[in-house]
């Protein structure tokens, strides 16, 4: 057995171990589970050590984030959940929206072996981070939100608002991912690189979320939210459009923090 073989091989017992324990810790649903087992295989096997690190760092610090909230995050995540097109056990396609990108970037480095090509990848999962923590913690924190695009005041967990604290906390999602390859750099800058990708990342999700995504108004209780049947019934329409669901969202959002961060490596 060659030692790509072996690699591979080990990289798929990994990332099955890593989807069986999120899914008996109730951080995946089933579709999620295969969905992370099929994305781990790829950055374990073809990535290796270096690469696997940062897209488990990602996933148990942003998954644990949303699960061990304190009783005040928790009861505003229960409203908020009313809101949100998804919850925080992730289906396939969240896996995919937030990790696709990627492993996308994982394949094309194995093909055409770059240093600038693992900046990206992490620009992109630091993108991931930074929307998943700035929603967490803003949503924890309950303090004022506005609209990217208006500047109004908005409710929490509204698609396209950020708060003071939620910014923090997307940059140190952002920080985190960035961290975790550290010690394979030696070069501060380049570590700098994606937090900052990540962060424009973020900001590219708001303001989709505050212009394309579909938004909705329920025709019972009259909440504004992303899903598109609520207390029920079909929602009405009334932002966006109906195919720019938070999945896409992400992914875009993910592809931004991505391309951002291979074109800082490529100046810096």
């Amino acid at each position: 057995m060659s030692s790509f073989q072996l690699g591979l091989v080990i990289g798929i017992a990994v990332a099955g171990s890593v989807a069986l324990l999120a899914f008996a810790l109730r951080l995946l649903k089933p579709s999620g589970a295969w969905a992370a087992f099929a994305l781990g295989s790829v950055v374990f096997g073809l990535g290796g050590l270096q690469w696997s690190v940062a897209l488990i760092t990602f996933f148990l610090l942003s998954s644990l984030l949303s699960k061990l909230s304190p009783q005040r995050g928790r009861k505003e995540r229960e409203r908020t959940e009313m809101i949100f097109e998804k919850g925080s056990t992730r289906d396939a396609g969240q896996v995919w929206a937030n990790g696709g990108v990627a492993g996308i970037i994982v394949i094309i480095h194995h093909f055409h072996p770059d240093p600038s090509i693992f900046i990206a990848y992490l620009g992109a999962l630091a993108a991931a981070a930074a929307d998943t923590w700035g929603t967490e913690i803003g949503v924890m924190s309950g303090g004022r939100t506005i609209s990217l695009l208006t500047l109004r005041r908005v409710e929490v967990g509204r698609s396209g608002g950020v708060s003071a604290m939620g910014s923090l906390g997307a940059v140190a999602g952002a920080a985190s991912v960035a961290a975790s390859a550290a010690w394979w750099s030696d070069d501060p800058l380049r570590t700098i690189l994606p937090v900052v990708a990540g962060t424009a990342g973020m900001l590219a999700d708001s303001l989709l979320g505050a212009t394309l995504q579909a938004g909705y108004r329920c025709r019972r209780c009259g909440m504004r939210t992303e899903r598109s049947i609520h207390c029920g019934d079909p929602a009405e329409p009334v932002t966006g459009f109906r195919w720019m669901n938070n999945d896409l969202v992400n992914l875009l959002c993910c592809a931004t923090g991505g391309g951002i961060a291979w074109l800082l490596a490529a100046c810096f």
